[in-house]
């Protein structure tokens, strides 16, 4: 995936949605070189991009 990106809302109760999703893509080594977050998101982006 050489150019897909991730868009991360924001909005409290979105980010457990959001990390739950981003705990799938870690636990079956799906990465995304590129990563934008607001808010929660943006918190739930650094924790994945730091995996």
């Amino acid at each position: 995936m050489k150019n897909i990106g991730l868009v991360l809302e924001g909005g409290g109760m979105k980010g457990l949605y959001t990390a739950g999703v981003l705990e799938y893509f870690m636990e079956k080594n799906l990465f995304f070189p590129y990563v934008v977050g607001v808010s929660a998101g943006a918190c739930m982006g650094a924790t994945y991009l730091s995996r």
